[in-house]
Parts: C-alpha cells; structure tokens; sequence
C-alpha cells in the first residue's frame, strides 16, 4: 500500500509508481495535489481500480459512516444522513455538519487535544 498524501509533482509521482510497479501494490493513493490540472492525465492513466465491484470494495471500507457505531454519534444530525445508498445533503451553509463535541471528545487518541 502506498499513501504519499498529496506530497509529490506529477515527475516525482511517476518515478515513484515506476519504482513500486514490480511489488504490485493493492492501491498508489494521493500522491498529487487534488486540485485539477490537465498534466495529471499522464499519471491517472496508469491507475485501475479493478472494475465495479473493486471500485464498490473501496467505497465500502473507505466509508466510516452509517454503519451504526460511534462514529456515526460524531456527526451531530438532525436526521439520518444516508438515504437509500446516498448521502442526502443538509440545506445548512458550509460543511454542512457539525461535530458532537462530547462523543468526539470520549474517543481521543493519547496526546490529543480537543
């Protein structure tokens, strides 16, 4: 696995998808800033997330939300927030959501601070 939270230029980028390339790693994530730029076509053409059902896969263990345990108390809503699959988007400005103070709170990591 290869995360490079978007810390590389699109020539830094490739020459380190070429280096990790022979190791097949399961997924080469952020590695370019996610604002758009039509160099970054050359690098997205060597991505392949599998098809639908790898494509889905990822979806589904890159969602924290909606499964029913305490991350879903972290989001302070009104109303559920997925409906029928899909996130149903709040009429509130910004973000939209606000944060459950207490529950985010009960869960810190040692050495962090609210």
């Amino acid at each position: 696995m290869v995360h490079c939270h978007w810390a590389h230029d699109v020539r830094t980028a490739m020459q380190l998808v070429e280096a990790v390339a022979p190791i097949k790693p399961f997924w080469f994530e952020d590695p370019l800033q996610p604002a758009w730029s039509p160099r970054l076509q050359r690098l997205y053409r060597v991505r392949n997330s599998g098809g639908f059902l790898e494509t889905k896969r990822i979806a589904d263990s890159e969602t924290v939300t909606g499964k029913g345990d305490w991350m879903d108390q972290v989001l302070a809503l009104d109303r559920p927030y997925i409906k029928g699959g899909m996130i149903e988007l709040s009429s509130k400005p910004g973000l939209r959501v606000d944060l459950n103070a207490d529950v985010r709170k009960a869960h810190l990591t040692t050495g962090d601070s609210w």
